[in-house]
């Protein structure tokens, strides 16, 4: 059996990911140039009703449900695709959860943003957090092992 690439680029990334940030990138320097009021970057809703308090229904317009399906077919074993579809499948579905985290973030309250780094804080303070475990355990291991290929 011979893989054959299974993925595209899906509308979801295309109008979110692309035409929307490019069409706001747009307004926003059209903005500055011609003295205008600053307009809120818009975003592509996907049926969501553009409730900022709507936490739940704002993934919509992020969803990246048709992204989870081709990452399926890309590794079902009776016909799977190719390594190069799962890459542009995480790429777009990275981008899309970037985006969306970076629209959350832009429209939290003050308490929902402190509580966040709050909650990061008290990750990094702890020796079982990710900067203790994670990094520099990370890094003493990338070491322990280029020194014992020198030996």
């Amino acid at each position: 059996m011979v893989a054959k690439s299974v993925s595209e680029v899906r509308k979801r990334f295309a109008e979110q990911g692309i035409n929307a940030l490019q069409s706001s990138a747009s307004n926003q320097v059209k903005d500055v140039i011609d003295h205008e009021p600053p307009q809120q970057p818009t975003v592509s809703k996907n049926g969501w009703d553009g409730d900022l308090f709507n936490l739940v229904g704002m993934s919509q317009a992020f969803e990246r449900d048709e992204l989870d399906q081709d990452f399926l077919a890309v590794i079902d074993p009776t016909s799977p695709g190719v390594s190069g579809d799962l890459i542009s499948l995480s790429v777009q579905g990275d981008w899309l959860a970037t985006q969306e985290r970076a629209f959350r973030s832009r429209h939290q309250t003050q308490l929902r943003s402190w509580m966040h780094a709050l909650a990061r804080r008290r990750g990094h303070a702890s020796d079982a957090g990710v900067i203790r475990k994670g990094l520099l355990h990370y890094v003493e291991n990338l070491l322990q092992a280029s020194k014992a290929s020198n030996q």
